[in-house]
């Protein structure tokens, strides 16, 4: 499964306290490549109606790159994206499968 966080905001401490519990639970962390950025540019133009931002965009860039089985988020609007873009990854929430 492939999390993502941002906007976590611009304060160092608090960022390294929530990487340290990502850490914690033995998660892993993955760069974002430019081919990510490439990609993620392509699709925000080609959905520029959609409500998608370029974060979303990302996401999906690198869980198809990392062929990730499925997204996990806090963001409603990405299961309309994801399966629009990339139909085998299941995006799942706090409530179960959205």
């Amino acid at each position: 499964m492939l999390g993502h966080v941002t906007r976590i905001g611009s304060d160092k401490e608090y960022r390294e306290k929530i990487m340290d519990q990502v850490y914690a639970l033995g998660w892993t962390t993955e760069p974002h490549t430019q081919e990510d950025y490439d990609h993620a540019e392509r699709r925000w133009r080609k959905y520029a109606d959609w409500p998608a931002d370029f974060p979303d965009l990302l996401i999906i860039s690198i869980a198809q790159r990392l062929k990730a089985q499925s997204v996990w988020t806090y963001d409603r609007k990405m299961t309309k994206l994801v399966r629009a873009e990339a139909p085998r990854i299941q995006v799942v929430g706090l409530e179960g499968a959205l």
